[in-house]
């Protein structure tokens, strides 16, 4: 899993959702025990969210950071929706 989406901006597309989730939950997906958490938590919480996305999406989501807010960017409004009900 490639972690330039962690420093670089993205510029959301007119037809991407963004279902918004923090650092600190992604690394508890990835096994953290909170509040002490590293990077290497947080890219194997992306990876099982990766996971489930190849799973139960249409078209599985990417990993953004929106002006410093973390999430995933979809293309289908419903797949945002599942993902947010899900892990949110």
């Amino acid at each position: 899993m490639n972690r330039d989406w962690m420093s670089v901006w993205y510029t959301p597309d007119a037809d991407d959702h963004i279902a918004y989730i923090s650092l600190e939950r992604i690394a508890e997906i990835g096994g953290a025990l909170l509040p002490n958490w590293t990077a290497h938590q947080i890219t194997q919480g992306n990876a099982k969210l990766a996971q489930w996305c190849r799973v139960n999406c249409k078209t599985p989501g990417t990993p953004v950071n929106v002006r410093g807010r973390y999430g995933w960017a979809f293309k289908h409004l419903d797949d945002a929706v599942l993902f947010k009900l899900t892990w949110g």
